[in-house]
């Protein structure tokens, strides 16, 4: 008997230690319910007095202020003030003047980048703040690191007219856009690509454009150089006397390497040209000249060649005058194309001497200069006289 009692008493501190131990942990995790609070309430005894000051008793119970359950509320944040510095922020940023760096620095720092992905970006960046003009789009298209075409965020082969006009491009522009994608196609080794745009093109853009001579010469070579190469091999000669304009017939020479020689014989022969535009198209023709640039072609390139094309492309001979005028920049213009035409015979051709083409260039060349001099003193004494 004393063992069951011990036994119950054992179960029973058990039981309370437990039940204690579950109240903490429901305490603990707020699933109790709010105690109420043991308040000294007594209790009620009717009196005629009470209810002859305050009513029946309904009144009195409506009076007795009940317990309830204690209310919660959220803390009240006040975000007005943060949204209030949010919005000054944002109006002194857009108030302040954007710091864009130049046309001509983006350039130069397009130029300089070699990272593809930073070109990439860039490119982005400045097509969706209408900053990109043809200048800085040539920038991106002839830098040799810019090998993925459709990694732009724009088609290279569909512009989008609407969003190029508002960066600032005309009708002309992307004509000479197309002709900008057959260097880059000719850059990264894709001749079908270059074959598709010429046949596309060519005819009913590109030839228009260059008989109305609205293409630049930076263009215009590009376009018969790969005309020529892809499209008519060997019809230089044809095409220049079909066109017949002076200005196409240089720019024509100027972008050939094959058969130079003979092209410039062709030119002396369609063309009217003046004394110093003739003089350096008889150099280029001449048997000693034709010689030493088909021997240095045939071991890749040829230096002499490409000396006399930097001195046509540089005066723009197609345009040279050969007038003795009184304009001194033009004089200095002229005294240095005579002066370079004089040195590449010198550096290329030491034993001109022995050649009476060669000799006879020479020598008209020296006379003209010797001209020019004359010239310039005769005017000088003769304003000074004038003036005395």
């Amino acid at each position: 008997m004393r063992s069951n009692s011990q036994r119950l008493l054992v179960a029973a501190r058990n039981y309370s230690k437990n039940k204690r131990e579950t109240d903490f942990l429901a305490d603990a995790l707020g699933l109790l319910s709010p105690k109420k609070s043991n308040r000294n309430v007594p209790s009620y005894k009717p009196s005629i007095l009470r209810n002859l000051q305050r009513g029946p008793v309904t009144e009195h119970y409506s009076e007795i202020e009940k317990e309830l359950l204690p209310q919660y509320n959220m803390h009240a944040v006040d975000h007005s003030n943060q949204l209030h510095n949010l919005i000054s922020d944002l109006h002194v940023a857009n108030e302040l003047p954007s710091k864009r760096p130049s046309q001509k620095n983006l350039m130069n720092h397009v130029r300089s980048l070699q990272n593809e992905d930073e070109l990439v970006d860039l490119a982005k960046l400045s097509f969706y703040q209408n900053r990109l003009t043809l200048p800085l789009m040539t920038r991106f298209i002839l830098n040799k690191h810019l090998q993925q075409l459709s990694r732009l965020p724009f088609d290279v082969n569909n512009l989008d007219q609407s969003a190029f006009e508002k960066n600032g491009w005309t009708e002309l522009n992307f004509s000479e856009f197309k002709i900008l994608l057959l260097k880059k196609y000719h850059d990264l080794n894709q001749p079908l690509s270059i074959v598709r745009l010429l046949r596309d093109e060519f005819d009913h853009k590109f030839l228009p454009l260059i008989r109305q001579q609205k293409l630049s010469p930076f263009y215009e070579r590009i376009v018969w150089k790969f005309y020529f190469d892809y499209i008519q091999m060997g019809s230089e000669k044809s095409t220049i006397k079909s066109l017949d304009n002076v200005r196409t017939s240089f720019l024509i020479w100027e972008a050939s390497t094959a058969n130079c020689c003979e092209i410039a014989g062709s030119i002396l022969h369609q063309h009217e040209l003046n004394k110093l535009q003739r003089l350096f198209f008889e150099l280029c023709s001449c048997n000693a000249v034709e010689s030493i640039v088909s021997t240095q072609l045939e071991a890749g390139t040829s230096p002499f060649l490409s000396a006399l094309k930097k001195i046509s492309v540089k005066f723009k001979l197609y345009n040279v005058d050969d007038s003795l005028s009184e304009n001194v920049t033009k004089r200095a213009l002229t005294y240095s194309f005579i002066h370079s035409v004089e040195d590449v015979i010198s550096t290329y051709l030491p034993e001109w001497r022995n050649d009476a083409a060669l000799a006879r260039i020479m020598s008209e060349l020296r006379s003209y200069r010797s001209q020019m001099v004359r010239e310039g003193v005769s005017e000088h004494i003769g304003s000074e006289v004038y003036a005395n």
